[in-house]
């Protein structure tokens, strides 16, 4: 996976390239148990063969001053890849959400306020389109996250701009450039939130934090011998010498897991336009990106309500273009309604043209009418399918020079218009036979 947030931009592929057993690997099971785009539960034959999603257990952080009952200062999903490594996916706290029980959007931080964190779950749940386990859900203060950072400090950070002062804007509390910092210190910029940052540094200070604490060599490149020494950072607060709490076990053991194998941290804020505060405070996501980041990091925990066709889109494509998160934007488009399940970047033979993969005699339509969304293709049975998904998408060539041709005539048009390469408009577009709805389809770990 892409180790260097810095990497994940708006017009490159942000998307990791990734052995298939890392993180959409499939193991064998019998009949289909979640449901289907139609609801079905059970409704193909209990003898046929379906290959079925790894878990990826995931643990909700949420990260606080010296008082937890206060407010909430990071909202951090980590998720464990099958054998080892995962992603650290990092939620601004001012993102918009609906606030339970109101009517009303708000933030974040406002459902920690007014519902402690089962509501920040049941809003992170809604928001990602994901299950979290119930019992699942840390909460760290200040003291907590510093001895959960021990074993990883001291760290060296490149931060690249000036971190303001808290309580005097006009001061800087921690310069840019390479800094060797102590877990109380490192615990301490990521339990506060200067006033004078905007949305998008503090998630940049955020990630190039978690950097340092997955081992990752600096993106700037590492000290040489002739390197400035970095500046002593301001002195810290004693370390809590407290028995280490229930959530603060389980956080630690989520991030030794990912530390330990290929990882992956991208940035919701990345281009900064995406994460520029409305009005009331709040702000919105890239919608298309948070759904592949999700699907490549937990399928097997994608629990989308949409009633459109599930799916899982493969791409041997590379990186040269965005071509994932085109795929998503058209599959997931109002008009077609997809429901991404799964997404996959990994090395393999490109088909000339995309091939829509069915193992379920019923799911053939969904096939064909995904067509006018991701382009012409080879619609074809397969030998095996994949629990919870309707169709397999492997995008092909034809797909790619789609992808370049609409980006090429975007770089020459003087216009701002966003385009995508396969979504029609409204009157074009067939509807899917997958209409029925969905009920709720929850998947658990046992704790």
């Amino acid at each position: 996976m892409l180790n260097n947030p810095k990497r994940l931009t708006a017009t490159g592929l942000f998307v990791a390239v990734v052995d298939l057993a890392v993180t959409g690997g499939l193991g064998v099971v019998g009949a289909m148990t979640l449901r289907d785009s139609k609801g079905r539960a059970g409704a193909v034959d209990a003898t046929a063969v379906k290959d079925q999603f790894p878990d990826t257990p995931a643990l909700l952080v949420i990260q606080t001053g010296d008082d937890a009952a206060k407010s909430v200062t990071g909202i951090t999903v980590m998720v464990e890849a099958p054998k080892s490594g995962g992603w650290l996916i990092d939620v601004p706290v001012d993102v918009q959400v609906p606030m339970a029980g109101t009517g009303r959007l708000g933030r974040l931080a406002d459902v920690y306020k007014a519902d402690g964190k089962a509501g920040v779950q049941e809003a992170v749940e809604g928001l990602m389109r994901v299950t979290i386990d119930d019992g699942s859900v840390a909460v760290m203060t200040h003291a907590d996250l510093t001895g959960v950072l021990s074993p990883f400090a001291p760290a060296r950070v490149r931060f690249t701009k000036s971190i303001p002062d808290p309580a005097n804007p006009d001061h800087t509390f921690l310069p840019s450039g390479s800094q060797v910092l102590d877990a109380s210190f490192l615990s301490r910029l990521l339990t506060f939130r200067p006033p004078a940052e905007t949305a998008a540094e503090i998630q940049n200070r955020r990630l190039e934090i978690f950097r340092a604490l997955l081992g990752d060599k600096d993106p700037a490149g590492d000290p040489g011998a002739d390197d400035p020494a970095p500046t002593p950072p301001p002195p810290t607060t004693t370390p809590s010498t407290a028995v280490p709490t229930a959530d603060a076990k389980m956080t630690s053991q989520f991030l030794q897991w990912i530390r330990g194998g290929v990882h992956s941290y991208p940035n919701l804020c990345d281009p900064e336009s995406v994460c520029k505060l409305a009005k009331d405070g709040s702000l919105k996501l890239d919608d298309a990106k948070l759904r592949l980041i999700v699907a490549e990091a937990m399928p097997g925990r994608v629990n989308d309500l949409g009633t459109g066709p599930r799916l899982r889109v493969v791409s041997h494509l590379g990186q040269d273009y965005n071509y994932l998160i085109h795929a998503t934007q058209a599959a997931t488009s109002d008009f077609a309604k997809g429901v991404l399940v799964s997404a996959i970047e990994t090395p393999g033979p490109i088909p000339a043209v995309t091939e829509y993969l069915y193992s379920d005699d019923s799911d053939r339509d969904t096939a064909e009418f995904m067509i006018q969304f991701l382009g012409p293709g080879d619609v074809k049975k397969a030998d095996r399918g994949i629990d919870g998904v309707d169709v397999v998408v492997n995008l092909g060539q034809n797909f790619a020079d789609s992808v370049k041709n609409e980006e090429l005539k975007a770089a020459a048009s003087t216009t701002t218009t966003t385009t995508t390469p396969t979504t029609q408009s409204s009157t074009s577009v067939k509807k899917s036979s997958s209409t029925t709805k969905r009920t709720a389809t929850t998947r658990k770990r046992s704790n």
